[in-house]
């Protein structure tokens, strides 16, 4: 008998409640764990196992089921069937779903359903990369000998790329913890951002999956296109298309570009109507500022960064005080309630498109040169005021003044807001 099969008899003779197989290498759930009926909490993560058998639904005492660093690229249905299950780590699988718990589990999951119809009774299909084939589909049957290369969140498989097939250029930005390229890939100019912090922390990860998945959600023409990612450490790194406008950011403070009202309010329409899709697929970006809305040369909207985002679902107060959740977005943008660490909603991103407004119509940097701390106290206080001119159209002046509102309440939808600016 081997050592999992001594371990599991152990669990089942003590009537044990917590099964830990982790990092036992195994490519499949031995049978054997579907007998422990009132076990409440399954380790099985950094194995290769890459499917959940339909047999899950049998575990129904089960509460925590840690599966992260694995190859699962798919969920069955079955497992919404586990009424206990509070809490699902994915993190580090190519399915790009992330840590669940308690309540963003639910909806998530059935997210991932509605949006995969087929995914309980469809074989799943992915591509193997750099094979004979010339990259054909490869059925479920040949799954287990083909890599984990799709990252899916109801979204198309993500083709996973070999980071030595870059070729990195000129430095675009630069963050905390990466640094975007403009690089070439397979002939094509791409943006490539680069994790460059050289200690991967749990954190860490999670950040850049969540980015991943999102990016691979929320396909519209005003989000730049994902085309690949590396996701094996050490090197993570995000392929994108190429934004060959710049930032609006730039456009607006580095260029002496002439650059008329009118396609000023163009471009906060392309965003206001980008917003409306996120909001509309129940997503919150978090992050709304000119530096991440990229621009082709005819100034059409590519949104980037989906670092912050999230779910709507997943806006509780628990989230908000642990990990990178501590840090909600650009102080000059964020909403009193991202300060205060509450609950949030969709609210937080027309509160900073209100700033967004102001900016691009003023062709100011909003609270230039004042401390992140003062701009904190000032947003607390109600007393963070964008000094508008006189001379302003004053439906632009009531815009911003509506979507900065205190209360999140009060604060208008952005399909209210493309109403205003039409």
């Amino acid at each position: 008998m081997d050592e999992v099969s001594l371990i599991i008899r152990r669990v089942k003779r003590g009537g044990g409640r917590c099964l830990d197989l982790s990092g036992r290498d195994l490519a499949t759930i031995p049978n054997e764990v579907f007998q422990l009926k009132l076990m409440e909490e399954l380790v099985l993560a950094n194995n290769s196992i890459s499917a959940l058998p339909d047999a899950i639904a049998e575990l129904t005492s089960l509460q925590a089921l840690d599966l992260s660093g694995n190859r699962i690229t798919r969920l069955p249905q079955e497992i919404v069937q586990c009424m206990a299950l509070r809490e699902l780590k994915l993190a580090g699988n190519p399915i790009g779903l992330g840590n669940l718990a308690e309540g963003q589990l639910r909806p998530a999951l059935e997210n991932y359903f509605q949006s995969t119809p087929s995914a309980a009774s469809a074989p799943v299909r992915v591509m193997r990369p750099n094979s004979s084939s010339g990259g054909r589909s490869i059925p479920r049957a040949e799954e287990a000998r083909a890599p984990a290369t799709a990252r899916q969140l109801g979204a198309p498989a993500i083709r996973e790329v070999t980071f030595s097939d870059i070729s990195l250029g000129s430095v675009i930005s630069q963050g905390g913890f990466s640094v975007v390229h403009r690089a070439t890939w397979k002939g094509a100019t791409v943006a490539v951002k680069v994790i460059v912090d050289p200690v991967i922390t749990p954190d860490l990860r999670n950040e850049f999956d969540n980015e991943v998945a999102m990016l691979n959600y929320l396909r519209h023409p005003g989000t730049v296109l994902l085309m690949g990612v590396c996701s094996t450490p050490p090197k993570l790194a995000v392929v994108t298309e190429f934004a060959d406008g710049g930032s609006l950011f730039d456009l607006l403070h580095k260029t002496r570009r002439d650059f008329p009202m009118d396609d000023r309010v163009e471009i906060l329409k392309k965003v206001a109507n980008v917003m409306l899709f996120y909001h509309e697929s129940g997503v919150v970006h978090r992050d709304l500022k000119s530096m991440n809305v990229l621009l082709d040369r005819y100034l059409n909207v590519k949104m980037c960064d989906f670092g912050l985002a999230r779910f709507k679902v997943s806006t509780t107060q628990a989230d908000l005080n642990t990990g990178t959740m501590q840090f909600s977005g650009t102080p000059s943008y964020m909403a009193p309630e991202l300060f205060k660490k509450q609950a949030y909603d969709g609210a937080v991103d027309v509160y900073a498109f209100g700033t967004l407004v102001w900016e691009v119509v003023t062709r100011q940097v909003p609270f230039d040169g004042i401390d992140p701390a003062d701009i904190r106290d000032r947003t607390l206080r109600g007393a963070a005021r964008l000094e508008v001119s006189t001379t302003l159209p004053r439906k632009y002046a009531a815009l911003i003044e509506a979507c900065r509102g205190q209360e999140p309440a009060g604060r208008p939808t952005f399909a209210e807001v493309l109403n205003s600016l039409s």
